[in-house]
């Protein structure tokens, strides 16, 4: 492979033009300029995928283009029916934070469709990557596979992007004697290892809640009664379960980096994590819109793996 000579396109997007998020393929410009491509779900963004764009963050400032990321919304598992439900570790709201966070210029997010499951790689890869986003350079994790039947990978976007693109497959991260994954993340918060699911992630795992407002403090003389219970409700129903128990927890609200550290308890739930807090229940009830709960600590006496205690 080659490294791909990035010479600028008529009228490019400059470098250092603010971020932005393309939903969908017809938001992107008609001449955004020449760009290095990250592509993969990313659900969750832990730091396997970190890894992945930072490398195309790399590559493009070296070549003084933009890094793009390409994810697809919902998960293929559940369009493909490889999966029931959704499980996911953030929203895509979320997921396109994370990953402009992780270092991307751009995200575009792509519909995940039977259409699109059904294009086949090379016909994706011209349309998308080389039509749409002038892609000079792609980095995608170690045996990323898509197209039709999955049968795309590295050497399908070496051939269709031609001999001066650039294709890098990153190596796994591991953590400890595991590679980092989505699905050992969602394992990890069904087993409420809040810890070990910390280190995978790289920061807290993150819940997003709406107040049950229909929920009342029993008062006393000393004020808001402790342990009361004020309901969270998932903006999300198809959030990876989390397992039931007593947490700490620190509650921000959504688009804010501080909040107070509280008891949280995780009730059992069909369709996303439940929460009910149990400290600072009036601090709660004083907010005005949708919370971000970060989970911290197991409060009730789990294990994580290996038998070490998730407090």
């Amino acid at each position: 492979m080659s490294a791909a000579t990035l010479s600028a396109a008529a009228d490019p997007l400059p470098v250092h033009a603010p971020s932005r998020v393309w939903w969908g393929l017809e938001q992107v410009p008609a001449r955004p300029g020449p760009s290095v491509v990250a592509m993969g779900v990313f659900d969750g963004v832990h730091r396997g995928h970190a890894a992945v764009v930072a490398e195309a963050a790399r590559l493009a400032g070296s070549r003084g283009v933009r890094s793009v990321v390409v994810t697809f919304d919902p998960h293929p598992a559940v369009v493909l029916g490889r999966r029931p439900e959704p499980d996911a570790l953030v929203s895509v709201r979320r997921r396109t934070e994370l990953l402009l966070q992780a270092g991307a210029h751009d995200v575009l997010v792509l519909p995940f469709t039977h259409a699109l499951a059904a294009e086949p790689a090379e016909a994706f890869a011209e349309r998308v990557l080389r039509a749409a986003l002038d892609c000079r350079a792609v980095v995608v994790g170690a045996g990323y596979r898509f197209g039709a039947g999955g049968r795309g990978d590295t050497a399908t976007l070496q051939r269709t992007l031609g001999p001066d693109a650039t294709v890098v497959a990153v190596a796994p991260v591991r953590r400890e004697d595991e590679r980092c994954s989505s699905t050992l993340a969602r394992a990890l918060a069904a087993q409420g290892h809040v810890q070990a699911l910390q280190e995978l992630l790289g920061r807290p795992h993150r819940v997003e809640v709406a107040v049950r407002r229909g929920d009342r403090l029993v008062a006393d003389e000393g004020g808001p009664r402790r342990g009361t219970g004020v309901h969270l409700d998932p903006l999300d129903a198809g959030a990876a379960r989390l397992a039931p128990g007593r947490y700490r927890a620190r509650v921000l609200p959504l688009g804010c980096d501080v909040g107070p550290v509280l008891d949280v308890d995780v009730l059992p739930s069909g369709a996303g994590p439940a929460l009910r807090v149990l400290t600072g229940s009036a601090w709660v009830l004083a907010q005005r819109g949708p919370l971000a709960v970060d989970l911290l600590d197991r409060l009730d006496g789990a294990t994580g793996p290996g038998g070490r205690r998730d407090t």
